[in-house]
């Protein structure tokens, strides 16, 4: 179930129902922290999942200009999804659609950095102690950090696809995808291994985690789709022709009934002539 919040250059956006959980995971987690960090943690997250419907206009935007078109944007407690209505194989294309979401991000953290350094330079306390200042050095070390985990080659997130399109001018596009959702899978495992060996990892990673082998699971498949009828030759065209079976016609017998009709490629269509009592040739078509 999802529920519309908006939209924009004819691209509708929606909240799913999971999302929803991420405030309540919020409140859980920060519970024994003061009122303050609370409010400027929930306030940060509405804020960074409005940089994150951002981030997927630079997505479907690029897209766009390539000629293709966004059905929806949907936001989820893990991050936002831009459905395009088909996948570009050419590799150059992918690539800029790909990284036009984190380029988003970095204009955004440039932009803070711009107003926050000055005024962390002429009082740090106004970056630390005041709930706007705590706010926007939320959303800019949050959009870094989208920078910088959305550029891992993690399949089929943004660095994977950059990934998956590199392999792609020398593998072709089926291949690549082989060896990006093997190493995106192969990624994910050893983040996870790692954070369990220093005690770092969340329940928010394990989602992560299991979105990337599902996603990366159905990009595969539909890959492998495409290279399999890819690789079948056309149709050949399919014409009519009635079997002729041997009769025989004693005067005044009428012209017998044409008989079942079959399909074979490439052949001409005949009809019953009663004056000749023969077959001939429909019109427009070869004897």
């Amino acid at each position: 179930m999802r529920i519309r919040i908006g939209g924009a250059f004819g691209i509708p956006v929606y909240l799913h129902w999971t999302f929803f959980l991420l405030p309540l995971w919020v409140m859980w987690t920060y519970q024994d922290n003061s009122p303050f960090s609370l409010a400027v943690t929930l306030t940060g997250v509405l804020l960074v999942f409005a940089c994150i419907v951002l981030h997927e206009f630079g997505h479907a935007l690029t897209a766009r200009y390539f000629g293709i078109d966004t059905q929806d944007v949907t936001l989820y407690p893990i991050g936002g999804v831009a459905r395009l209505t088909r996948m570009t194989d050419k590799p150059l294309e992918e690539i800029l659609i790909a990284v036009a979401g984190p380029a988003v991000n970095v204009v955004i953290a440039i932009l803070l950095s711009c107003v926050l350094l000055p005024v962390a330079a002429y009082d740090i306390n106004l970056v630390e102690h005041t709930f706007a200042g705590s706010l926007a050095k939320f959303v800019l070390i949050m959009n870094v950090v989208l920078v910088l985990f959305n550029m891992l080659p993690l399949f089929p997130m943004d660095g994977g696809r950059v990934f998956r399109a590199l392999l792609s001018f020398g593998l072709g596009h089926y291949r690549a995808t082989q060896i990006a959702v093997g190493v995106g899978l192969g990624l994910t495992i050893l983040i996870g291994f790692t954070g369990l060996l220093f005690n770092f990892i969340s329940p928010m990673f394990l989602v992560v985690a299991l979105f990337v082998f599902l996603a990366g699971q159905a990009e595969l498949q539909a890959a492998r789709y495409r290279e399999y009828h890819r690789a079948q030759p056309d149709d050949e065209p399919l014409t009519v022709l009635p079997v002729r079976p041997e009769w025989n016609r004693y005067p005044g017998q009428p012209a017998p009934q044409s008989p079942p009709l079959i399909f074979q490629p490439k052949i001409s269509v005949y009809t019953w002539d009663n004056l000749t009592g023969t077959w001939r040739p429909e019109p427009g078509t070869r004897p």
